[in-house]
């Protein structure tokens, strides 16, 4: 499949510029990546023991990793009978993926999602509802 950029409002870590397309070759399945695994089983129970006695992360530090994966996140809908209302709430979504008043408390602000992917038809939709905040904007072709 093609993904095509639609956005000028892309980051500067993005690879793609709006309107590259960027093809998926592939690679052909083997079974031969599988059968050349070699598991050191001894280190691997011992390094889940040590990261079962962990602390896991608590407070500040957690709630800016799950802030940081929202960021990377895209979202998508892909189904063939989009309407432009499913559009717009995925659009709303992605601009203001967590409310205004968890982002200040956290000092965050103007966080976005990674993406919107959405189905060509509805490019555009997207792209105009999505112009003041710069979210990304893709679709396939």
């Amino acid at each position: 499949f093609m993904i095509i950029v639609e956005s000028s409002g892309i980051n500067a870590e993005w690879p793609l510029r709006p309107g590259m397309i960027m093809k998926n070759k592939g690679v052909e399945f083997s079974l031969d990546y599988i059968r050349n695994v070699n598991i050191n089983h001894p280190a691997v129970v011992t390094y889940s023991n040590i990261y079962k006695s962990r602390r896991p992360l608590k407070k500040v530090h957690q709630a800016a990793w799950l802030l940081k994966a929202i960021s990377v996140i895209d979202l998508t809908t892909l189904a063939g009978d989009d309407t432009l209302c499913n559009v717009q709430r995925l659009c709303s979504y992605a601009k203001y993926p967590v409310s205004k008043d968890i982002q200040s408390k956290l000092g965050f602000e103007d966080m976005t999602v990674g993406a919107v992917c959405v189905y060509p038809n509805m490019i555009q939709n997207a792209v105009n509802m999505l112009k003041k905040k710069k979210v990304p904007t893709a679709t396939l072709r």
